[in-house]
């Protein structure tokens, strides 16, 4: 869910610590410039596959 937040796809409920910081954080945000689509794991709880060491 917190994906389709961040790309202003989906509205959340703010609890109460946040709510006074989340319309300044939304107005923030900017559209990201690209060529092409490219894959990007929304997820990233160490299920996802990467090359070396994780970063610390």
């Amino acid at each position: 869910m917190a994906d389709r937040v961040a790309w202003g796809e989906q509205d959340v409920d703010v609890i109460e610590d946040l709510f006074t910081a989340y319309p300044t954080l939304l107005e923030l945000r900017r559209p990201v410039k690209q060529n092409a689509a490219q894959l990007i794991h929304g997820d990233l709880t160490g299920n996802e596959c990467r090359r070396g060491p994780p970063a610390s």
